[in-house]
């Protein structure tokens, strides 16, 4: 028999052997917790396939498992299974609860984490949903209907009209997109059957502001860029992780999307926390600009941005982030950002931070207030 920590039996050599057997499926995952090079990536890899799980009908992640070819290595028998179930918990949105376990098998620790699928969407707390399809873990949408529809009442933020915006800024592959994702889901839907125009109408994602019909925000996304300046004038930038898909290595600010639940300002808050370790106080920070983008440099974005300040002279561990999105970080001045920027070193994008937050930031200072 297999025996849990709590003296509990979990089941038999037998039936664990079943599940090796059969590889991972729909709703059983295999993961290397020796090649994991730290506890952060145990929870990041964790927290993706459980919310495919999640997103799908649920599973178990087996911990301790080498799939390829499948055999059993164990895990470190003094593992922090708290610290674990609440790093899922922290990286998901809305926060996902989920079942440790730890048992026996052939002489090696094998650890357990199931999660139950009860009919509400999940994203990591960067915004990326996946499902389940088959023995993978995809990429999907979060709920796009469900969000559209609880907006109709126009009293959340996703609601509102983007003042400047026009049919012609409507995407239409994107609108193209959607409608076969919503063909996929619901097959009895008429809505993929409307012209682009009424379609978006119907899920309101346009809107009329007076005789002229506009995007909604639920047509965009919200980010937030966050710039944090010591007294000394220093900004607090940080290095993209290797395995980032996109700008790997490059320098660049704290940043991401705001997540459904949060506003700008928590958003900001989490993403500093995330990313670098710091707690951030709301009194410190105050948004510099918001800018809409649709297209730069032929890069697609349709997002409102938020650019952030926040004043913070205190220490930066990045053993406290809650991701394993950054390599390193550096207190660094103008110049030294813009010798990396003439380098190719800085994100491209940020270039505007030199002419709209370092000019902006040397004529505000909470510091000199305090």
């Amino acid at each position: 028999m297999l025996i849990g920590k709590e003296g509990v039996t979990l089941m038999t050599e037998e039936e664990f052997k079943e599940i090796l057997d059969k590889e991972e499926t729909d709703t059983v995952e295999f993961k290397s917790w020796i090649n994991a090079r730290n506890m952060k990536e145990i929870i990041s890899l964790a927290v993706d396939e459980l919310i495919a799980f999640a997103n799908t009908k649920g599973g178990t992640v087996y911990f301790g498992v080498e799939d390829n070819p499948i055999e059993v290595t164990g895990c470190d028998r003094n593992y922090d299974g708290q610290r674990i179930i609440e790093g899922i918990y922290d990286r998901t949105v809305p926060p996902l609860f989920t079942e440790i376990s730890d048992f026996e098998y052939q002489g090696k620790l094998v650890i357990a984490i199931s999660v139950k699928a009860d009919g509400k969407t999940y994203t990591t707390t960067d915004g990326r949903c996946l499902k389940r399809l088959g023995k993978n873990s995809k990429p999907a949408y979060p709920d796009e209907l469900s969000n559209f529809y609880s907006s109709a009442q126009n009293s959340d933020f996703s609601g509102r009209i983007i003042g400047e915006s026009t049919l012609d800024d409507v995407n239409k592959l994107e609108v193209y997109s959607l409608k076969e994702k919503l063909r996929v889901r619901d097959s009895k839907s008429t809505l993929p059957d409307l012209d682009d125009v009424d379609f978006l109408r119907d899920l309101q994602l346009i809107k009329y502001d007076g005789d002229v019909e506009r995007l909604t925000i639920d047509g965009y996304h919200l980010v937030v860029h966050v710039w944090i300046r010591n007294s000394k004038g220093e900004y607090l930038i940080s290095q993209r992780s290797a395995n980032r898909p996109t700008y790997p290595l490059m320098w660049e600010c704290v940043g991401g999307s705001v997540v459904k639940g949060e506003d700008s300002l928590q958003g900001a808050i989490r993403e500093a926390k995330e990313e670098v370790g710091v707690d951030l106080m709301p009194e410190n920070g105050q948004v510099l600009f918001t800018k809409t983008r649709k297209i730069i440099e032929g890069k697609i974005f349709n997002d409102i941005m938020d650019v952030w300040l926040f004043d913070y002279d205190g220490e930066v561990d990045l053993g406290n982030a809650t991701t394993d999105e950054v390599a390193q970080v550096a207190w660094m001045n103008r110049e030294q950002i813009k010798e990396l920027f003439d380098a190719n070193m800085f994100v491209d994008t940020l270039e505007y931070f030199f002419m709209e937050v370092d000019k902006k930031c040397s004529k505000i200072s909470n510091f000199e207030k305090n």
